[in-house]
């Protein structure tokens, strides 16, 4: 099968959209992960918190620690401990961190006061930055403490951590995308090759049915002067080989200009000349043709003209000729008693058209494909029956051009059903 340019042209929108979504899709499954790591973090620095908690309880008097009265003191000014309470805090916070699994580089602020920074900020304690812009903080008070102890703790690359602890899935959600890119990539590149192979074989198939249009022309014209000759006409065995010659000749220019037809449809090079048509007279039309060889063969033809509303806007040369190819197949793979029926009816705002025969049916398997080109129905006793397999491929091309459908119905050794549904014209 060969896609146009407007199916290759959906399919590429389409899985733009999914890379985008897939895209969108990864990129919140990346930031929940970090957010996991970073409540996980959290969880660990809560318990860097009671640590701490336990290592100043109220009894420890921040007076001895400090080594004054002091009202107000700033810790950790300098970068290194220069007081007693900021060595056993840093000692502390080292070992407290360690435990939990945190190497990352930190920095330390803080502050020893009578009232609590953190907890609501007085106005004779001023603004302390480095706490308030910390990454965690950590507030040791209690109405038995003489003073209270306000920290600020700030790791460096902290965002950074969050997210190489996140690059397992990272890397996972990356290497799935440049998966189905590649393979995107592929099957497009795989689709524009067979388009490219399709469209080689459609021009080689139409320039070679254009060649033999000629011979086949030369010896129509040339059977036809034959028979018109003396000698031909006082021979009943010469008379019988030319008439064969015409037969088989016009046999061999309706395959070949089926073939024409069909490379034409795939090209995208046919334009329909849509107008308003009758479907019962170009039903009717047909069954003018086909009445006397069913009739020669001891069948029936019957039409059932039971469409109130039959009038469609449509090519009236191709929707002939779809009834047509229903027709030759209806009588192709019937039985010695031959009985076809043609029906119309309508449903809603269609009209369906019945062709129904008594001949020897299609099995299951061969119902999925007896719309693809070229296929032929191999199970039976078919060999008889000639053709290329192209007659239900134009028949389905044709009626999907017209916005319609096709289905088909049918039962080994009892007959065949097929159903077209067109729109009618109101």
């Amino acid at each position: 099968m060969v896609l146009s340019k407007k199916i290759i042209g959906v399919i590429i929108s389409v899985a733009i959209a999914s890379f985008i979504i897939l895209f969108v899709i990864q990129f919140f499954l990346i930031k929940k992960a970090i957010s996991a790591n970073r409540q996980d973090f959290s969880g660990k620095m809560t318990i860097v918190r009671k640590g701490l908690y336990t290592a100043f309880p109220p009894r420890m008097s921040d007076h001895d620690l400090i080594g004054g009265d002091t009202a107000t003191q700033n810790l950790f000014q300098k970068g290194e401990p220069t007081l007693l309470i900021e060595k056993i805090l840093r000692s502390k916070m080292d070992s407290l961190l360690k435990a939990n699994n945190i190497f990352l580089t930190y920095s330390l602020s803080g502050r020893v006061a009578r009232k609590c920074y953190l907890h609501g900020t007085p106005l004779d304690i001023g603004k302390n930055p480095a706490i308030d812009e910390a990454d965690y903080s950590i507030c040791i008070c209690s109405n038995s403490r003489p003073h209270s102890l306000d920290m600020g703790l700030s790791f460096f690359n902290l965002q950074q951590h969050l997210i190489t602890t996140s690059s397992g899935i990272i890397i996972l959600c990356g290497l799935v995308l440049l998966l189905l890119v590649a393979i995107f990539a592929y099957a497009f590149y795989v689709i524009n090759k067979q388009k490219a192979l399709a469209e080689l074989k459609n021009d080689f198939i139409n320039n070679l049915t254009h060649e033999f249009k000629t011979p086949i022309f030369s010896i129509g014209l040339t059977s036809g002067l034959l028979l018109k000759t003396e000698d031909i006409a006082k021979s009943d065995k010469l008379k019988n080989y030319v008439d064969l010659i015409n037969a088989e000749n016009s046999r061999l220019r309706v395959q070949v200009d089926k073939i024409l037809q069909m490379t034409a449809i795939d090209s995208g090079n046919v334009m329909l000349e849509k107008k308003m048509v009758d479907i019962h007279k170009i039903i009717e039309k047909n069954l003018a043709g086909f009445n006397p060889i069913v009739g020669e063969s001891g069948g029936t033809i019957l039409f059932q003209p039971g469409a109130v509303r039959h009038t469609i806007f449509g090519d009236e040369v191709h929707l002939f000729n779809t009834i047509s190819n229903l027709l030759d197949n209806a009588f192709k793979y019937s039985g010695e008693q031959k009985e076809i029926i043609v029906s119309t009816h309508n449903i809603d705002h269609e009209i369906v058209i019945e062709v129904k025969d008594n001949g020897i049916g299609i099995d299951k398997d061969s119902l999925r494909m007896i719309f693809d080109k070229f296929y032929r129905i191999k199970q039976g006793d078919l060999h008889d029956v000639k053709g290329f397999g192209l007659g239900l491929s134009y028949v389905k091309k044709i009626i999907d051009m017209h916005d319609g459908k096709i289905e088909v119905k049918s039962k080994p050794g009892v007959g065949t059903i097929f159903s077209i549904f067109l729109p009618v014209q109101e």
